[in-house]
């Protein structure tokens, strides 16, 4: 079965001027600007109005960097001083020790862990 082609005529394409695309895309990069707010009251759609917007920057770029290849500017880096935290162990380890018939339950401060190790050694030689 075939469908009858009807002769829907199409929509010629739109043009706009440098400066008309210029002037919205500076519209759109003022603080607290909406792109669809700006889109709509000049009867656009917001989709052609981001894709000027790129465009107008990867222009930038590309001017700023003298080539034609398009270069994204490198983010600014922070030095940042980062200090160890100090930790200082808090409380008891606790630890069972099974030696012959012998059980032995050890209670230790943790800030003197060296010193329990050195007296299990003895104690278990």
């Amino acid at each position: 079965m075939t469908l009858p082609v009807s002769s829907v005529s199409k929509r010629p394409r739109r043009s706009y001027s440098k400066s008309f695309k210029a002037e919205l895309v500076v519209a759109c990069q003022q603080p607290g600007a909406s792109v669809a707010a700006i889109a709509m009251a000049n009867q656009l759609n917001a989709n052609v109005l981001r894709r000027w917007i790129k465009l107008h920057v990867a222009s930038q770029v590309v001017q700023a960097s003298g080539s034609k290849a398009l270069v994204k500017p490198a983010p600014a880096l922070v030095p940042v001083a980062v200090q160890p935290e100090a930790t200082v162990p808090v409380g008891d380890f606790r630890c069972e020790i099974r030696h012959r018939q012998a059980v032995i339950q050890v209670t230790w401060p943790v800030d003197q862990a060296s010193a329990c190790a050195q007296w299990l050694r003895e104690l278990l030689q």
